[in-house]
């Protein structure tokens, strides 16, 4: 979600998001919190600047709670991701 391709990205995200909405429920709900933690990864710049940032915002805190261990350096990443949707005032 960064680079001169960023656009093409971006609109592959959004024919893709109901996909991923799937994905994301069943993730969390299975105690499959790693690939949901790596779907956030992918995502979170695209939550940040597509329209999407109360979702993103949730999923996020979604991940954070579910049962299930992370790992430190996920973990890390995952809160990284939240603190910069968290600061983020461009959208409710």
């Amino acid at each position: 979600m960064t680079g001169p391709a960023q656009a093409d990205w971006a609109a592959r995200v959004e024919r893709e998001y109901q996909n991923l909405r799937a994905a994301f429920s069943w993730s969390v709900s299975g105690e499959h919190t790693v690939t949901a933690g790596r779907l956030c990864l992918g995502l979170w710049r695209y939550w940040r600047g597509g329209g999407h940032l109360r979702e993103g915002r949730d999923w996020l805190s979604h991940v954070l709670a579910a049962p299930g261990e992370l790992g430190d350096a996920l973990h890390a990443r995952v809160l990284h991701a939240a603190a910069v949707l968290a600061a983020n005032p461009t959208y409710p």
